[in-house]
């Protein structure tokens, strides 16, 4: 993911999924068929019809991007990972060789955010919400939402999963594989447990 931004023109691009396809303006649809990138979601902001700053701008932050390695360098910081299977203990992932490791009284605000927020310099693209239909607090509607509820959010955690390469393919057997696999890891301790209903396999059952 990074952010760029040309004269008047910010641009969000966000990785996705092999075989999401190409979500974004069709100026930058051609450049992607261009230079072979096939999957990618680009939310454009403030004037899209200048075509050279939003090429400008795309061009740019496919140019700076950089890897963990570089940043540890760039920034003088360590760059950590998070992750849920070890408890969010940090995992250094990069450390600066070349240049000097920056104190804690050194370090700037901007030092301090999460690698998906560092490269937007905080900036987070404008979603604005969809207007209300007429019937929306009718019985009836009210109803029909309260039986979707359980599964609302499914699509999202679905395209960060296939993104992030948690489960390689969304089909029944690879999410009962991965399923598989986090009981038997949260059964031998190296995740944490969750907590909530039906886990009396794990849990024994209050009599």
């Amino acid at each position: 993911d990074f952010y760029a931004e040309c004269r008047n023109t910010r641009v969000f691009a966000q990785r996705r999924p092999r075989g999401f396809g190409l979500t974004c303006h069709p100026r930058l649809i051609k450049i992607c068929e261009a230079i072979g990138i096939k999957d990618i979601y680009v939310k454009v902001e403030g004037s899209t019809k200048n075509y050279l700053a939003l090429t400008h701008a795309f061009v740019t932050g496919l140019l700076n991007q950089e890897t963990h390695q570089q940043l540890a360098e760039r920034k003088g910081l360590h760059v950590v990972e998070m992750s849920p299977s070890r408890h969010f203990l940090p995992q250094v992932v990069a450390s600066p060789i070349l240049s000097p490791l920056k104190e804690e009284d050194e370090l700037e605000d901007i030092d301090r955010l999460n690698l998906d927020d560092f490269y937007g310099e905080g900036r987070y693209p404008l979603r604005k919400p969809k207007p209300l239909p007429f019937y929306v607090n009718t019985p009836g509607h009210i109803e029909a939402e309260w039986r979707k509820h359980p599964f609302r959010n499914h699509e999202e955690v679905m395209i960060r999963l296939l993104a992030d390469g948690v489960v390689p393919r969304w089909t029944r057997d690879a999410r009962r594989k991965w399923s598989e696999e986090r009981h038997e890891q949260a059964t031998a301790g190296v995740v944490q447990l969750p907590t909530g209903i039906g886990l009396s396999d794990v849990v024994a059952k209050k009599e």
